[in-house]
């Protein structure tokens, strides 16, 4: 079911909404990159309303990794292992290159190259730990799918 619903109000949409504004503006007009969270949390972060999400990677499972939540020491007791503390610093670094200069790879370092979205490619930036990787054509068949139906729900 989480699949289902990433696809429908998440994933397909943003991939629907990048190639028509590709399409329409060229692909260099306003520079896209795109990345799918796939980690499956090593700690939950949901509570009891969200035990669905539990050992799932759900909308939002990123949140923590992008907002380094767990040294504040006040709001959060969350214990990350030494792979998804590898990946908060990298998803940090790349979410600061990109609000301080328009793209994730030129600044701080990370460890794999986001490449510029191109809709013709659908290439993107699979964040997972261990291991980063580029992909393309993620999840065509489903995404294909519901851009034929569309999203109004």
């Amino acid at each position: 079911m989480n699949i289902f619903a990433t696809d429908l109000m998440f994933y397909c949409p943003l991939r629907n909404v990048s190639t028509s504004m590709q399409q329409y503006n060229g692909n260099t007009h306003n520079p896209t990159y795109i990345y799918r969270f796939k980690h499956v949390l090593s700690f939950d972060c949901w509570g009891e309303n969200y035990t669905f999400c539990v050992g799932s990677c759900c909308h939002g499972s990123d949140l923590p990794f992008v907002f380094n939540v767990y040294d504040d020491g006040v709001s959060v007791d969350y214990d990350p292992t030494a792979a998804e503390e590898s990946l908060t610093r990298d998803m940090g670094n790349a979410w600061t290159n990109f609000i301080t200069g328009g793209d994730p790879n030129y600044g701080r370092p990370i460890p794999i190259k986001y490449p510029l979205y191109d809709h013709n490619e659908d290439t993107i930036v699979i964040l997972d730990q261990p291991g980063m990787y580029i992909d393309s054509h993620v999840r065509d068949e489903y995404c294909d799918m519901w851009d034929s139906l569309g999203y109004i729900w």
